[in-house]
């Protein structure tokens, strides 16, 4: 019975929690993008060739490459 008297209470709160914790992923991702977009932009046309690999030469050369 008591189950039964706070099950709307129950069902508010994991909505309120859903609602709260979806606005708070959107608003830290937002943040989180606005607050680093300029090193993108850094990287983009200062360091953008940086880490460009050539695996033909490399395959050429017979030197043996890894993602690790």
């Amino acid at each position: 019975m008591i189950y039964r008297i706070n099950e709307p209470t129950i069902v508010m709160y994991a909505n309120a929690f859903y609602m709260f914790r979806r606005f708070m992923a959107i608003t830290t991702t937002a943040m989180l993008m606005w607050w680093t977009y300029p090193v993108f932009l850094f990287y983009k046309f200062f360091r953008g060739r940086s880490f460009d690999v050539d695996f033909e030469e490399l395959d050429e050369e017979g030197k043996k490459y890894s993602q690790k």
